[in-house]
């Protein structure tokens, strides 16, 4: 019975990675390539601490009703202050989710 767990354990831990690959993979490579603007408020900038990796930056962005955070390095994060506009610029991905091609 253990021996039956640990192996079904092993088999999700080494396949759940291949599939979030191909299905984040799949809506990468098969995109329209068309892109969307999209104006969004900055509402709040949040840091959040690795695990020995050091920090991760995060812009807060509001559009509508919907709030989305919008990884970004150091240098965006100093640059960009609450209540400011950031144009994000979008691709359709193949599988119909948007992904961020490019913030400004």
């Amino acid at each position: 019975m253990k021996r039956g767990i640990a192996l079904l354990l092993l088999s999700v831990v080494a396949v759940s990675p291949v599939v979030l690959f191909l299905f984040l993979g799949g809506n990468y490579f098969f995109s329209d390539k068309q892109t969307y603007t999209q104006e969004w408020m900055i509402v709040g900038k949040k840091t959040s601490r690795g695990r020995g990796k050091g920090t991760y930056y995060y812009l807060m962005l509001q559009s509508d009703a919907k709030i989305f955070d919008l990884s970004v390095d150091v240098d965006s994060f100093s640059e960009y202050q609450v209540g400011e506009v950031c144009t994000l610029t979008l691709c359709k991905g193949g599988f119909g989710w948007f992904y961020v091609v490019d913030y400004d």
